[in-house]
């Protein structure tokens, strides 16, 4: 039983559905920073808070799994999704 759900686990974290999961998680982090990063006065503590979370978010799917080739897998994604956050944030602020 616990072999089985590590199985659908590890194929749940390599499929598309999983990746459609992803890009969804982002566009709403990148939406509710921008909405927040962009006002007269920002609150720095808060945005700080925000940052925080999404990373704890983001890094989630590293614990739920121990299989290797997956988590190098999950890190690069985490890498490109990090990476995805900071350009949208930057195009917001351009206006691009």
């Amino acid at each position: 039983m616990v072999l089985e759900r590590a199985y659908r686990m590890k194929n749940f974290l390599v499929s598309p559905e999983f990746d459609k999961y992803r890009k969804k998680q982002l566009e709403k982090v990148v939406g509710f920073l921008q909405a927040r990063m962009f006002e007269s006065i920002p609150d720095v503590l808060f945005i700080a808070g925000a940052l925080e979370m999404a990373r704890i978010f983001i890094r989630l799917p590293e614990e739920l799994t121990t299989d290797k080739t997956v988590i190098e897998r999950i890190q690069q994604h985490i890498q490109e999704d990090l990476n995805r956050i900071s350009i949208e944030l930057v195009r917001g602020k351009l206006g691009v």
